[in-house]
């Protein structure tokens, strides 16, 4: 079987347009099959089923499904301004590829800051490809460092598609929409983006239709329940108190020192061309969990005391600049 006897498939090594015309069964192969009904084109083996080439009944499968066989090696790596060459797990690739997530490219990070400040033009896309990159890298130094931690590699997985999509609910001009556009619109309306976020990660699995994803990946409801949780910073009421501190990786209610943070005053300073003393590097070097001050508090993320007390004013003037700027 060749292309050129069968004009109606297209094919390609790294071409997914196979367009079939008519019925047939095909199966992957990683070898190099010859012989009546068979081609090497693709890594398809057709199968006659006793039939003539022109007579079988044919059912092709889709390259992108073949390929699912192989996703677990398929991570993507991004060219990132701040972090440099960063790795994503190939589910983060595949929420990344979704329109939910796309629309992030024209959303501003900074609101109407770059019609001031030309250098603030960075979006919400990159940002959140950053804080996925920054809370994987945190929560899995916390899994070499602690094992008696028992953080599993769903639950590092989790961790990550939360920083990845905890912006996805944000509107037009970033915080500007929802701290002024919308109570001047709707004045009795409590809307947070958070909760935008979580109502566009339902959307955005049911839409595109990866809760098969999410479970080849061993992310069952629980635990996309647990990624929702993780966005809004809510924890969940029976959780175990052993693993609160995951609730401080993203958006740090405690002390205000998170991966949501540390990237947008990297990213931003960058771009507006503001110098800044904020190393997020060593803030993650020296990151631990432990109960602080009484046996009685629940595990939370601490951080050396001589790292804690420069980074926390580190916020407070980048912060302060932030409102001015906005």
């Amino acid at each position: 079987m060749s292309q050129k006897n069968h004009p109606h498939l297209i094919y390609g090594a790294q071409d997914r347009r196979v367009r079939p015309e008519h019925d047939c069964h095909a199966s992957w192969s990683t070898s190099a099959p010859t012989g009546k009904g068979q081609t090497t084109k693709t890594g398809l083996v057709w199968t006659s089923h006793g039939k003539d080439d022109d007579d079988m009944d044919k059912e092709i499968i889709c390259m992108d499904h073949i390929q699912r066989e192989n996703r677990g090696s398929e991570h993507k790596v991004f060219d990132d301004p701040v972090h440099g060459h960063i790795s994503l797990h190939p589910l983060c690739v595949k929420i990344i590829d979704t329109p939910e997530f796309q629309r992030l490219r024209f959303i501003k990070q900074l609101g109407p800051v770059y019609l001031v400040y030309p250098g603030a033009s960075h979006n919400r896309f990159e940002h959140s490809l950053g804080v996925c990159h920054l809370s994987g890298h945190l929560v899995k130094t916390l899994q070499k460092r602690q094992p008696e931690l028992q953080i599993s590699d769903e639950e590092v997985l989790c961790v990550m598609i939360a920083g990845l999509c905890h912006d996805l609910g944000h509107g037009p001009f970033s915080h500007l929409f929802d701290q002024r556009f919308i109570p001047s619109v709707c004045p009795h309306e409590h809307w947070k983006h958070e909760d935008a976020s979580v109502m566009m990660f339902d959307h955005m699995v049911t839409e595109n239709k990866l809760e098969c994803e999410f479970d080849y990946n061993k992310i069952n409801a629980d635990m996309r329940t647990f990624i929702k949780d993780l966005i809004q910073c809510k924890p969940e009421k029976n959780r175990d108190e052993r693993k609160g501190f995951f609730y401080e990786i993203i958006c740090n209610q405690r002390n205000g020192i998170d991966t949501d943070r540390c990237d947008y005053i990297a990213r931003d300073c960058l771009l507006l061309g503001i110098r800044s003393s904020f190393d997020h590097k060593r803030c993650m070097k020296y990151v631990r969990v432990s109960k602080a001050h009484s046996p009685a508090t629940e595990p939370q993320l601490c951080f050396r005391n001589k790292v804690a007390t420069f980074i926390i004013l580190a916020l407070a003037y980048v912060k302060d600049k932030g409102k001015k700027l906005q």
